[in-house]
């Protein structure tokens, strides 16, 4: 009998013919005040505007993945805001913490009854885990240790199932210093323990606030714009880009296949000021 190590959610198994459909957002940043800003963009209105271009893609939908950085002022308000958007689009919510997030006070004020904090999701052929890589009061992400014995005890008790693997923090350098120097510690290592797993099809992932792909082993590494302000790509020190916010949508098929695009927003109607020292 295997012992089960992460809060599960059960949906219905997909048959051959269909897909499980997601839509991820990330890095919300939001404030408890709805006009307050971040380098520029109010992130109230950059996250309203993300969720409207997603309306098309949320009506196929399995549910709707948040992968971290949901406040930026960590306060019970900017959660409370987050989620009297996400509770209104009739889907099921899962979400994980980012750096900028205190994960008690986010599980607690986001847990509705559209928004889930399980971090195991099941739907019979592939198994989805959302993992907290979060530390407090760091920027940079980290699996301890306990977490990622339950990663692999999980992954070894399903060879048969596909899995998708979740988190804020990426795990592989994408060629910005600035960035790399905030990545997910021993990111290296967890990389070639989910090597050792022939199941493990890909690993999605925020943080930094742009579209990124890469490819490890046998899987794939994705990365989605923030709701929010974009970050330039393979840039030495902190540089914002003029590219829209956006979101992701993935198709995960029964056999095992991972289709997937990145969207944004029409228009130039967001656009961050560059600042010196980050955020």
């Amino acid at each position: 009998m295997v012992t089960k190590v992460f809060n599960s959610k059960e949906y219905r198994p997909k048959n051959k013919t269909e897909v499980i459909r997601i839509v991820q957002i990330t890095d919300l940043h939001l404030f408890a005040d709805k006009q307050q800003d971040l380098l520029g963009i109010k992130t109230w209105d950059s996250f309203q505007a993300v969720v409207d271009a997603m309306q098309p893609d949320i009506v196929d939908a399995d549910f709707i993945l948040v992968t971290g950085d949901v406040s930026q002022d960590q306060s019970k308000a900017s959660y409370a805001l987050a989620c009297s958007v996400l509770d209104k689009l009739g889907k099921p919510v899962h979400i994980l913490p980012g750096n900028h997030d205190v994960p008690q006070v986010m599980r607690a004020a986001m847990a509705t009854q559209f928004i889930g904090v399980e971090n195991f999701l099941d739907f019979g052929s592939w198994h989805i885990l959302l993992l907290d890589s979060s530390i407090p009061h760091q920027v940079s992400g980290h699996i301890d240790t306990t977490q990622l014995e339950q990663l692999k005890a999980h992954l070894a008790a399903y060879p048969d199932k596909f899995h998708l693997i979740c988190l804020h923090h990426h795990p592989i350098e994408i060629q910005s210093h600035w960035l790399d120097a905030h990545r997910l510690k021993e990111g290296a290592l967890f990389l070639d323990e989910l090597a050792q797993f022939k199941q493990v099809k890909s690993v999605l992932f925020g943080h930094i606030h742009q579209e990124f792909h890469a490819r490890y082993a046998h899987f794939d590494l994705w990365a989605t714009p923030a709701t929010s302000v974009q970050f330039k790509p393979k840039a030495y020190d902190f540089t914002v880009d003029d590219v829209q916010p956006g979101y992701r949508i993935i198709e995960l098929s029964a056999e095992g296949q991972i289709s997937t695009s990145v969207k944004r927003i029409p228009d130039n109607r967001f656009q961050a000021v560059q600042a010196e020292s980050g955020y």
